[in-house]
């Protein structure tokens, strides 16, 4: 089985970065157990991503707890629309503002620069379409979003299921009864976050402060790689 080799400095910015920002699956297969569907903290469904020369950007969508808060303990969803934009070089700025353009509305939108990651990030608040059009412009660097979750081989389904076989002893361990001690998360990684290439995350915290993660090439089902 091939692995990816990660940098252990990804793994590290990976597990602070969580502080900053459906398919139903049983745990275990006794009916009336937990089940992962209903302890997903973050899911991302649509991921966008563009360039415009050097820079790159992305667009996660899907639904996430409110409040956002990685403690082992889920709560309740509400949709969000996550820009990440990652500049070649390092801005002096600690906020910056951007036109954003979804199909033919321009709004004005402000990005907080995250100091773990090195990029600039904003919550729309509501779940974007996969088929908008969408355009970011900043200071004369524009980019225009792609909807590639379509060109996935591997589905955010199929993630998961993949981390359910991967994970199992942890899952178990974590689950009792109708009760899961945790919450897990299920994100996609690329460019904007320091990543050569896309993968999905998976992520189970335990109440216990242990984290398990997951990352899963999204075009090759068999290539991932596991890190407590």
């Amino acid at each position: 089985m091939k692995k990816i080799s990660i940098k252990k400095s990804h793994w590290k910015k990976l597990s602070v970065a969580f502080m900053f920002m459906m398919t139903p699956i049983m745990l275990v297969g006794c009916q009336g157990t937990a089940s992962i569907e209903d302890n997903m903290s973050e899911q991302t469904s649509i991921y966008f991503t563009a360039k415009s020369g050097d820079h790159s950007a992305s667009i996660s969508v899907g639904t996430r707890e409110n409040p956002y808060i990685i403690d082992g303990y889920s709560q309740k969803n509400c949709d969000f629309s996550l820009i990440n934009v990652k500049f070649n070089s390092n801005l002096s700025d600690n906020i910056i503002a951007g036109k954003l353009t979804v199909n033919d509305k321009e709004s004005d939108v402000t990005l907080d620069f995250n100091p773990i990651s090195r990029s600039y990030m904003v919550d729309l608040g509501y779940q974007l379409d996969g088929e908008d059009s969408v355009k970011l412009v900043y200071e004369g660097i524009e980019f225009n979003f792609e909807n590639v979750t379509g060109n996935f081989a591997v589905s955010g389904d199929d993630a998961i299921e993949i981390a359910k076989t991967q994970l199992s002893k942890e899952i178990s361990s974590y689950t009792n009864g109708k009760t899961f001690e945790g919450e897990c998360y299920l994100k996609v990684l690329g460019k904007a976050d320091s990543f050569d290439k896309l993968f999905w995350c998976f992520t189970i915290e335990g109440r216990d402060g242990k984290t398990y993660n997951i990352l899963i090439a999204v075009d090759n089902a068999n290539d991932f790689q596991m890190t407590k």
